[in-house]
């Protein structure tokens, strides 16, 4: 198989941000604000801004690996008040 044969099957190397975001199960929105504030890498391409695939896939397992040793989520109901509580960075 080519490499041009091979790209096709692979799919594209640079997503767009509404790819990006059927990816990873989130909104388009939600995904624009993150390559807005440099949580994800982007490449631009003169006023088109891509996601690379294989830096995105890195990026999630980073990620994963990161939140998997943090031991469980700290948002829930408070006991005292039973208000929803939300950790800022």
């Amino acid at each position: 198989m080519t490499q041009s044969a091979q790209l096709v099957v692979g799919g594209p190397l640079l997503l767009r941000a509404d790819e990006a975001a059927a990816l990873l199960a989130i909104g388009r929105t939600k995904v624009f604000e993150m390559m807005t504030v440099g949580e994800l890498p982007v490449i631009r391409i003169g006023r088109c801004v891509r996601i690379p695939k294989d830096q995105l896939e890195r990026w999630i397992g980073d990620q994963a690996r990161k939140t998997s040793g943090g031991g469980p989520l700290q948002r829930g109901l408070t006991p005292a008040r039973g208000r929803l509580i939300f950790p800022t960075k």
